[in-house]
């Protein structure tokens, strides 16, 4: 144990484990240099030891996990250059901790090692690096600046997510993979550069950057991941790898401005929700895709035109719900089915042209569809659920196929200009399937 009795500068001696702090007055220990073997640091008045700085002596080749964690007095930290390893959570959650300076031949910082140090606002990373672990800036909110070395090949999970100051990063041209949430809510992020080296962008890595306005992902990516850009609200523009073959989901899901977005030829399915309360005003779907996945589009108030090409085959539920502006859809041959609330609430929707493949309208399919006035359903028709139709105040005209067997609960609840329809024979309806129109038999 070695006694400190308020001096200004001191090296304590290379043996020491605990460093205790006698003083008669309330003397500021502004510098001390530490050996590898202590393991605290004690007996302080708050206030007292708020701004030491702490120089590593040349015999130290590497800090042990957790050795200097929750020193909130800590406020500057220098290592010698013979330092190599930052071990895991060394400095975890030293929020008084400012300035940083790493030496010449650092290779690796452990997982969380500056994890909260929410006073760091800089920090210079050596060329000497080459490896960063998971979460090691995990919420340094006043970080603002940093620069990632060449050597670097992956940002890890977690890396920066919540360094809610930093504006600009530069990725490394050896860069393969963003992990996941490396960068979520890193809400001052306007610009970042990805390499051509890079191959994935995993779950959230993006989330809620709110001042990120364009991505450019280069074609070298074959995979994004589900919420990677979700309530990225600035964004603006996006241009997409050629590479890609699905939209994960809640890919871009409530980015509000995001107006436009070219497709890949390549794109097969766009999974739940990935464009959902977006911004998108005109929607060109490329040929060749197969499947959207339920709510992929649900709640883009601003969507005014769709196009979906032949090779289309699966339609999930609430995929347009709420698209308020939609005034036309073809929905084309090959779907056999339209999901549950698949156009509910397209209040300007005035004209659907369905397929002969339809079979099935699922239940509420088109409810809340006002402006809708004329319905002509194909011949191969079976059966259309509950409130598939209902609340469409302005329907007038609805024409049978000879098919249809069965017409569910309140499927047209509310039409009240409906004034009658007629059905084959064989068609099954419930009591309230109509409640304001006359059912006639062909």
């Amino acid at each position: 144990m070695f006694e400190e009795n308020g001096y200004h500068e001191r090296q304590v001696p290379e043996k020491t484990t605990h460093v205790v702090y006698k003083h008669q007055e309330k003397t500021l220990i502004s510098c001390v240099l530490l050996g590898l073997f202590v393991k605290k640091i004690g007996n302080y008045e708050q206030g007292i030891l708020r701004m030491i700085t702490y120089f590593f002596p040349e015999k130290i080749y590497r800090i042990p996990p957790k050795r200097y964690s929750r020193m909130w007095f800590l406020k500057k930290v220098s290592l010698n250059s013979l330092i190599q390893t930052v071990g895991f959570k060394s400095f975890y959650d030293c929020q008084n901790l400012t300035e940083v300076n790493l030496g010449e031949n650092v290779k690796v910082i452990g997982g969380h090692s500056f994890y909260g140090c929410c006073s760091l606002k800089n920090i210079v990373l050596p060329s000497s690096l080459e490896k960063i672990g998971i979460g090691c800036f995990q919420q340094c909110v006043g970080l603002r600046v940093i620069n990632i070395p060449e050597k670097i090949t992956a940002i890890l999970p977690y890396t920066f997510m919540g360094c809610t100051s930093i504006s600009d990063v530069a990725i490394p041209s050896n860069v393969w993979m963003l992990g996941s949430e490396a960068f979520n809510t890193c809400f001052c992020l306007r610009n970042i550069k990805i390499p051509s080296s890079l191959t994935r962008i995993d779950d959230r890595c993006f989330y809620s950057c709110e001042s990120l306005v364009e991505i450019d992902i280069p074609d070298s990516v074959v995979y994004i991941g589900i919420f990677a850009f979700k309530s990225c609200y600035g964004l603006r523009k996006v241009k997409l790898s050629s590479q890609l073959r699905t939209i994960s989901k809640g890919c871009f899901s409530e980015c509000s401005y995001l107006e436009e977005i070219e497709f890949p030829a390549g794109i097969k399915y766009i999974e739940g929700n990935a464009f959902s309360s977006s911004g998108l005003v005109d929607v060109t779907l490329p040929e060749g895709i197969v499947g959207l996945s339920d709510s992929v589009f649900e709640a883009c108030y601003s969507i005014k035109t769709v196009s979906i090409p032949k090779s289309l085959q699966f339609l999930g539920h609430r995929v347009f719900c709420g698209c308020f502006q939609l005034r036309k859809i073809t929905i084309p041959e090959g779907i056999m089915c339209i999901g549950e609330s698949c156009f509910c609430n397209c209040s300007s929707l005035e004209e659907i042209v369905f397929p002969k493949s339809i079979r099935c309208i699922d239940i509420c399919a088109f409810s809340g569809c006002v402006e809708l006035k004329e319905v002509i359903l194909p011949k191969n028709l079976v059966s259309i659920k509950s409130n598939a139709f209902s609340n469409c105040s302005m329907l007038k005209k609805v024409v049978t196929g000879e098919n249809i067997e069965y017409i569910g609960n309140n499927s047209f609840e509310k039409c009240t200009r409906l004034k009658a329809i007629e059905l084959p024979q064989k068609t099954q309806t419930e009591s309230n399937s109509f409640t304001c129109t006359e059912i006639f038999r062909k």
